[in-house]
């Protein structure tokens, strides 16, 4: 299997995981994926930094309840990309859907994730929301 195969399975295989996660409304599952410090991008280019693992499992609890509040009750990723960026990092974007009850999506976007391999595994360190 060559290098880029390899990263792209794992990529994927981080996606599921995340998804997996995000099914339990449970931030502190999410918040498993990543590492602090941790900044997220929002569309609108605003920047917020988490600077410890119990600020970013803050944060997922109430992404997840919001999302809760309005219905949702799944979420999917589409159209994975994946860039190497050297032996231990990735750059991977996903369109996010988040279905409802009746199995209609109640959002989507596409964000941007820069992946970190420590002690084997991937970690999320920064993600980007694409604007529109």
């Amino acid at each position: 299997m060559n290098d880029s195969l390899a990263l792209q399975q794992e990529v994927t295989g981080f996606f599921d995981a995340f998804v997996v996660a995000f099914s339990t409304f449970d931030g502190r599952q999410v918040a498993r994926l990543y590492r602090a410090p941790f900044v997220a991008v929002q569309s609108d280019g605003t920047a917020v930094c988490f600077n410890t693992h119990a600020e970013v499992e803050a944060y997922f609890q109430v992404v997840v309840d919001g999302y809760a509040g309005k219905g949702g009750r799944s979420g999917r990723y589409t159209g994975l990309a994946v860039t190497p960026l050297g032996s231990r990092a990735a750059l991977a974007s996903v369109t996010w859907h988040i279905g409802g009850g009746d199995g209609k999506d109640i959002a989507t976007w596409r964000e941007s994730y820069n992946l970190v391999r420590m002690d084997g595994l991937l970690y999320v360190v920064a993600s980007v929301d694409h604007a529109e």
